[in-house]
């Protein structure tokens, strides 16, 4: 009975989706595709609505958001890239304020997956931002699994590679990022790769203590390609790290919290946030093996750190005076649009990690 539950659950989801891709145009070619700008607009966009559909389980109930360019598709299918928005944020707003608003991530030749956060107590949020959490969060881990196979019962979708996955994110999205690559054997879905802005990083003890234990600042266990960006004048996850004594936050504390750091109370806990030049530091030299890294500017105020006899690629940038947003793109936080938090452009920069054609 519990296997036929699951069945039409699976197929009531199915059904509900079909028309969203299905009546969506898509080139089914089999070019090669490269990383990168690509001068024209996308001629077949999925999910140019943006549309969401519902992922309801016995595990998970959200809304999930599918879109991207299906102007080029590899011999293989699509990538996919998961795409975790801010705490209180949204994948999509009216006012343009969404994740995939100011990301403009659906104009990349890829399948793009932004799913709704946990309920939390700054609006949704994501598992690894526990100070935030619920009672009882639904387990952000086991939630790409759960999306890869709504994917797979979604009729009219373009040709998809599902062994070629990866993830972004922002602020608390990055640090969902983070999570995943550091837990991808708990998680059932092996990351190839990883782009983290602006983001938020919990641990306790200190904003350094990085590593494999369960108290620390989590890091993948395996190398992966990581691109990091973060501005140093961060008003909210502070480039120098932070003890972690969010008002708010705290008034909530009993909820969740309280459950990875027993000392939390008003005004006190020993929760942190990293330092973010340490932790690319040590994700740059412990995780990923490399040895020598080289400087080089990117717009006025930004430095590329590129990082080479890696086992993965690592690469870092570092915007001075950059604030909480997403660089390059309005309405993405706080002073976004303004200088120099405009010094070049994140979603271009992560398509030329990935290697994923962007289009206008």
């Amino acid at each position: 009975m519990k296997h036929l539950k699951k069945l039409l659950l699976a197929l009531l989801i199915s059904i509900s989706s079909m028309c969203l891709i299905a009546c969506v145009g898509s080139n089914t070619s089999s070019n090669g595709v490269s990383g990168g700008s690509v001068s024209q607009a996308c001629q077949n966009p999925i999910n140019p609505s943006m549309t969401p559909i519902r992922l309801k389980t016995e595990s998970f109930d959200r809304d999930i958001w599918i879109v991207g360019c299906a102007d080029q598709i590899p011999e293989n299918g699509l990538p996919i890239l998961f795409g975790f928005h801010g705490g209180g944020g949204t994948p999509v707003s009216r006012e343009g304020r969404g994740f995939l608003n100011y990301t403009s991530l659906d104009n990349l030749g890829a399948i793009v997956i932004a799913p709704v956060g946990n309920r939390s107590n700054n609006g949704h949020s994501w598992i690894n931002a526990f100070p935030w959490m619920k009672t009882n969060p639904e387990n952000d881990l086991l939630l790409p699994q759960a999306i890869i196979q709504l994917l797979k019962n979604t009729p009219g979708l373009p040709r998809i590679d599902y062994q070629s996955v990866h993830a972004t994110g922002k602020s608390d999205g990055s640090g969902m990022t983070m999570y995943w690559a550091c837990n991808m054997a708990s998680s059932g879905v092996d990351l190839k790769s990883i782009v983290m802005v602006s983001g938020a990083y919990f641990g306790l003890n200190s904003a350094t203590n990085v590593g494999l234990n369960e108290s620390s600042i989590c890091v993948p266990k395996a190398p992966i390609p990581m691109l990091m960006m973060h501005g140093t004048a961060d008003q909210v996850m502070s480039y120098n790290g932070q003890h972690f004594l969010n008002s708010k936050a705290i008034e909530f504390a009993n909820d969740y919290w309280i459950t990875k750091d027993p000392t939390v109370s008003p005004g006190r806990s020993n929760t942190y946030t990293v330092k973010i030049e340490a932790y690319r530091e040590y994700l740059a030299k412990e995780v990923n093996k490399c040895s020598v890294s080289t400087l080089s500017s990117l717009g006025t105020y930004s430095n590329v750190e590129t990082w080479s006899g890696c086992l993965a690629d690592f690469t870092s940038i570092t915007i001075a005076g950059g604030n909480h947003v997403w660089t390059g793109h309005i309405k993405s936080g706080p002073d976004s649009g303004q200088t120099p938090n405009m010094d070049f452009n994140a979603t271009e920069e992560l398509a030329k990690f990935l290697k994923f054609p962007l289009y206008k």
